[in-house]
This record gives structure tokens, sequence and C-alpha cells, in this order.
């Protein structure tokens, strides 16, 4: 093992924190640091300013207001402080790849998602698109996207050519998935797994929840925004017995109730990758996707076990679909996707850049 390479790792937020861009990286890191001497440098909306340990690695927070928002000429000190061979920025929509502007041996990772959140940020997003895409992302080593239709995406808005984008999917951790013991539950469970708002589009699943049969239950697992409303939906819909709000859950416990599901459900229409359906893939369990880009590239390779559907689809025609997805689901192999194996690559760009 040469851990020599010494790599600083950039995010929006700590390793710990319940979101997917740092999910991705608490799970690339603890199989990157045995090839690598690792720091992380991360932004916090709810912490102050310290550099603490995290699974005895060296986190580096600063304090933020928004995720685009942060100290960026402190965070640059730090890095040249540290000293590292190679940085690597997560989060095209953060401050991290101001953090790395310029500077030589770096790679970024966008995770990109092509619609924002609001609305509102819809104008502010293109001109962020268009001026990193201009200014930053030309003097990057290498761009690292996690999807085929994430990269189609990325090139077409950040005006970045798609020969200089190189492919690299987030994965699972197939053996502690299938090694989780089962839940016990009432009846057939759909389960979503992730952040609770409304561009997931949990309602229409609620919606679609009244035209299924009694003995199907819904469990969410994750937090967010709109749960209140969701509760009222279920009430409107006479199913919040059905409904169950399960909060943020560890890996294992999480693991547990993706082995006990009937189907794993997200109808999400801005998703990079598909971290989610492909757990569920790995625990033998069919799952049923909205058309986001990273869901659609699954579904192409797994056509008899990744369902899309439409949000535009009426609840009782999506209940439709759920149950044939149950029926018609078929196993794959998902290895190619287990976590060491997308580690490797991830190491091979760090040595590439690094000479």
């Amino acid at each position: 093992m040469d851990t020599s390479v010494r790599v600083a790792i950039v995010i929006p937020e700590p390793p710990w924190f319940h979101g997917g861009i740092e999910r991705v990286v608490s799970e690339s890191v603890r199989r990157l640091r045995r090839r690598f001497t690792i720091e992380i440098v991360c932004g916090s909306t709810s912490g102050k300013k310290a550099t603490v340990e995290w699974e005895g690695l060296p986190v580096h927070v600063f304090s933020t207001m928004f995720r685009t928002v942060a100290p960026i000429r402190e965070i640059r000190r730090l890095l040249n402080e540290i000293g590292p061979n190679l940085v690597h920025a997560h989060g095209h929509s953060s401050f991290a790849p101001l953090a790395v502007a310029r500077r030589p041996r770096c790679i970024v990772t966008p995770h990109y998602h092509a619609h924002p959140y609001t609305r509102l940020l819809k104008v502010p997003r293109l001109v962020w698109d268009g001026w990193l895409g201009e200014f930053v992302y030309p003097h990057v080593n290498r761009i690292i996207c996690v999807s085929r239709s994430e990269a189609d995406l990325f090139s077409t808005r950040c005006h970045v050519p798609m020969s200089e984008i190189h492919l690299v999917p987030n994965g699972v951790d197939v053996e502690r998935l299938r090694s989780a013991s089962p839940v016990h539950t009432d009846g057939r469970m759909l389960l979503f797994t992730g952040r609770v708002e409304r561009y997931k589009n949990l309602d229409r699943i609620v919606a679609a929840l009244h035209f299924l049969p009694t003995d199907i239950h819904l469990s969410i697992i994750g937090q967010g925004r709109d749960e209140r409303r969701l509760e009222r939906l279920a009430k409107r819909y006479q199913v919040e017995t059905r409904v169950h709000f399960l909060g943020p859950l560890e890996d294992s416990q999480a693991f547990s109730w993706l082995r006990s599901t009937a189907a794993g459900i997200s109808l999400s229409t801005t998703e990079a990758f598909g971290i989610f359906p492909l757990e569920c893939l790995a625990v033998g369990k069919p799952v049923i996707v909205g058309p986001a880009p990273g869901f659609i590239d699954l579904a192409a390779e797994f056509p008899d076990s990744v369902f899309v559907t439409s949000i535009a689809t009426p609840p009782d025609q999506i209940a439709g679909r759920i149950l044939r997805a149950m029926e018609a689901f078929s196993p794959v192999d998902v290895s190619r996707y287990d976590w060491n194996q997308v580690t490797d690559l991830m190491a091979a760009k760090y040595l590439e850049v690094c000479g």
C-alpha cells in the first residue's frame, strides 16, 4: 500500500451529513484511503469552523451560509497549507469548484442536476453554469461524471466538450446489502430512500397508494421539508396508516429495510445517478423510477428490473405499474457497481493526474 500521494477532497457538507454527494464521498473515501493519504475539506450550514476527526481522517470544516456561499479565500489558503498532490472537488451547485479553480492537478465531479430545485433559481443557475463552464472547467485536469445522461446534460449546459468528460459511476456496497438482516413487516412494503423534498414527487406515490391493495404500505427513509404536506395528503387519500416516515437511518438499518421491501420506488425527475435503485437490484428487488436522467440510464441497462413511469401518469395507472413491476421483475448482476470496483476506477484517475 503506497499512501505517498496526498489527496484533498472538497465537498459541500461534512461526510457524516445525510446527503447524496456526502454519502458518495464517504463510501469512496473508506476505500481510497487504503491507497492515498486523504484529508477532507467541507462546508457546514449548521456548524462552526473546526478541524475534527472522522473515521481517523482529518476533516476541515468551514461555516457556510448556503452551499454556494463559503469563505473561498480561507479554503484556498488551507489547501495551500496542506499541500496535496491532488484536489478533488464534488458538487457543481456548491462552492467546491471555486475552491479548486486554476489549481494544479485537480478533478471535479459535478453530480450535475439539470434543473434547480426551485423556479426562483432557474436564471441564477443558468448564469452559474455558463460562468463555471467558461472560467473554471477549462483549467481542470479531469471532469468526472457518474452517468452518460449526466455527462450529456453537463456538456450541453456548461459548454464542456464530451471528449473532456470521463465516466466513473457511483457504487453500492453489495456485500453489506446482501448480508443485512431483514426487518419484520406486516404485508408488502414499498420503500423510498432519499430527501423528503417536493422534487422527489413522493406525493405521486402517496396518491397511487390509494389504488393499491390495502396490504401494501409505503415506508420513507430520510427527512426534508415536504414531510408535513405528505402527511396531510395521506389523510386526504385515507392511507395515513399505510405511510410510515422512518426518518434518517444509518446504512445498516436502511439495508435491513431494503432486504424486507417488496419493491423500491423513487419518482424523482432530477438525479445524476441511481444509487437507491441499484441497492434495490443488489438485494433482488424491483424498482419503479421517475424519468430522471440517471434512472433512465439504469433502466436502459436493466429493462426487466428498473421500470420507468412518468410523473404525469394518473395515480391509478402508477399503481398498476407498481403491481406489474412486482410480477415482471428479473434479478440482475450489479457487481460491476460494487464500491470496490468503482474506487479502482477512481484511483486510476487520481494516478493519471498525478503522473
